[in-house]
């Protein structure tokens, strides 16, 4: 009783379940949280793709890789704004 956290008077510790379920509840229904996410992956992807245009043209790995990458990113996003 005196390591326990989370249980008040009478609670006996079943109580915490509950609130931490809540609090991570909280975090993904966070609007603000998911657009900031969201525009980040987006923007990272579009920087990645205007990017690849300096890249010569003869360095055909590389610029698969970061279009790859730049799509990639673009995915992500898009999975962080559905969630």
């Amino acid at each position: 009783m005196g390591g326990e956290t989370g249980g008040g008077a009478g609670g006996g510790g079943g109580g915490g379940g509950g609130e931490r379920a809540k609090a991570e509840e909280d975090w993904r229904d966070c609007i603000e949280c998911k657009i900031v996410g969201t525009l980040s992956l987006t923007l990272a992807g579009g920087y990645l793709l205007y990017s690849r245009r300096q890249v010569p043209t003869s360095s055909v790995k590389l610029r698969k890789f970061m279009k790859g990458f730049a799509f990639t990113l673009f995915g992500l996003a898009a999975a962080r704004a559905a969630v």
